[in-house]
C-alpha cells in the first residue's frame, strides 16, 4: 500500500516540475535614466531640453537579462500648479535596441512639474509580464 502512494507521489512531482516552466511568467522591470545614464526617482532640471533612456530587463531569473526589440511607450504628463490634475504633454512609442534600451528624442519642457511614465505591454508568446516605471521631473 505504501509503495502505491510513493509511486503516486513521484508521478505528481514529475508532473508538477514539468508543467511549471510552461505556466511561469517572466517578470520584467524598466529602469529610467537621463541622457548621461543617471538613475533617479526625481530629476531637477535647470534647462528645458532633455532626453531620457529606458532599459527593459527580465528580472525573474538569478541573472538579469536585458530584453531587446520590444516596444516601450513613453508618456509625459504635466502636473497642474495646484497639484490636483495631470495633463497629457508628450507621448511616443520606441523600439528597444539589442541591449534593451530605448531613447526619447529631445523633449522640450517649460517650467513646472512633470511625470514621465514608461510602459511595456508584455508578451504572451514569450510569457513576459507587463510593467511600467515612473519618474518625477521638476524644471526650474
Amino acid at each position: 500500500m505504501k509503495i502505491k502512494y510513493l509511486g503516486l507521489f513521484a508521478m505528481f512531482l514529475i508532473l508538477a516540475t514539468s508543467v511549471q516552466p510552461i505556466c511561469a511568467t517572466h517578470q520584467t522591470k524598466i529602469y529610467i535614466s537621463d541622457h548621461d545614464g543617471n538613475y533617479q526617482k526625481q530629476y531637477n532640471l535647470n534647462y528645458t531640453v532633455e532626453k531620457f533612456k529606458a532599459t527593459l530587463y527580465d528580472v525573474s531569473t538569478t541573472e538579469v537579462d536585458s530584453l531587446g526589440l520590444r516596444n516601450l511607450e513613453f508618456y509625459v504628463f504635466k502636473v497642474t500648479p495646484d497639484g490636483h490634475d495631470i495633463l497629457p504633454y508628450y507621448n511616443t512609442k520606441k523600439l528597444t535596441n539589442g541591449y534593451g534600451t530605448a531613447t526619447t528624442p529631445d523633449i522640450t519642457f517649460k517650467s513646472g512639474d512633470y511625470i514621465l511614465l514608461v510602459r511595456y505591454g508584455g508578451n504572451n508568446l514569450w510569457k513576459l509580464s507587463p510593467s511600467n516605471s515612473t519618474v518625477k521631473i521638476h524644471v526650474n
